[in-house]
């Protein structure tokens, strides 16, 4: 089963990338599970116990950049994939430094 796990501080647009993410998981018939962060925190908390084979991050949270909880996701799970979703165009880049 795959695992995704997705942050976001924003309410509406942590429901509106989930639903996006289950309803492509359904149009594919793919075994998944979706978790939802609304921050930090808790996803860093939830991957000492589990982990997660997609992360899709928002980049722009007043507690952690995204950027950095991606490179603390790194160091912790070589092996997982990271996405990097913002509404603000100029962080569109950094996300591949």
């Amino acid at each position: 089963m795959l695992r995704i796990a997705i942050c976001d501080d924003t309410p509406e647009e942590l429901c509106a990338v989930a639903a996006l993410t289950k309803e492509y998981l359904a149009s594919r018939r793919l075994d998944a599970e979706v978790r939802e962060f609304s921050h930090p925190d808790a996803l860093l908390t939830a991957g000492e116990t589990e982990s997660f084979h997609l992360y899709l991050l928002d980049i722009v949270m007043p507690m952690v950049n995204g950027l950095e909880l991606g490179r603390t996701i790194r160091r912790l799970n070589t092996d997982a994939q990271i996405i990097f979703i913002t509404m603000e165009r100029r962080f569109a880049l950094d996300a591949y430094s």
